[in-house]
């Protein structure tokens, strides 16, 4: 776990009067509950205002997909994951591994954060019609190269 890099994804995509309870879970080790509140209420807890304009789907994206759309923002092989699945949980790994193993996996929500840029995937709970996913775009990279270089 990278708590330096939570802290950062944190900061730059969830509401401002949520963040002190999500930092404080990940800090305890309770990611769980980060999960659960993101499988149920994600509205409530990531800041509209990142997702990125035209990026919602109800319906699963595939791997090469996502895998395009964040390479074509600076997103190099390698994410970082907060998800309820240990393997790939918390942890730095490679893109294409988490992103095949966690959509084939159909079930409760992630954040797949891309390195070194910070652009993100979400994916939602699977509901029986569909699942929500986007992505989300920081203010700044986290690289601290500014966006379009």
């Amino acid at each position: 776990m990278d708590n330096k890099l939570e802290s950062k994804i944190i900061k730059a995509f969830f509401y401002p009067n949520k963040q002190d309870r999500i930092l404080f879970e990940l800090l305890k080790n309770m990611h769980r509950e980060v999960i659960h509140r993101l499988c149920h209420s994600y509205n409530d807890y990531i800041d509209r205002n990142y997702v990125v304009a035209g990026s919602e789907s109800k319906k699963g994206r595939s791997s090469d997909d996502i895998i395009k759309v964040m390479q074509d923002n600076g997103v190099s092989s390698l994410c970082y994951v907060i998800s309820e699945y240990e393997e790939f949980n918390r942890k730095q790994c490679k893109l294409k591994e988490a992103l095949d193993s966690l959509n084939s996996c159909n079930g409760f929500a992630f954040l797949i954060v891309g390195l070194p840029s910070g652009f993100t995937f979400f994916q939602g709970e699977s509901h029986s019609s569909y699942q929500p996913n986007f992505f989300l775009k920081p203010k700044m990279r986290f690289d601290g190269i500014p966006w379009g270089k």
